[in-house]
């Protein structure tokens, strides 16, 4: 039974990592996006429609942030461990 787990959990991060090059995409849109959700919430007033949906977009952007900073790091660790190859 724990083969079939760890064979089904190796295909799950082939079939992610194999698509990093969209999940590095993804992340640059977000930070991004964050970066200018932060520059806006400097002009926006307090207690407005508008802060309120700041904070929602930030809500929505933070755990986007981390998951996919997380996903890149695991692919990135997966991949050093099976080549014995590092990136610059």
């Amino acid at each position: 039974m724990e083969l079939f787990r760890a064979d089904r959990r190796k295909r799950f991060w082939d079939l992610v990592c194999g698509l990093e090059h969209v999940l590095r995409a993804g992340f640059a849109l977000v930070v991004v996006l964050f970066v200018l959700s932060v520059f806006s919430f400097l002009f926006v007033e307090r207690g407005t429609v508008s802060y309120v949906t700041l904070l929602l977009n930030f809500i929505i952007l933070l755990p986007m942030l981390i998951s996919l900073l997380l996903v890149i790091w695991r692919c990135e660790s997966r991949s050093n461990s099976t080549d014995g190859s590092t990136r610059p």
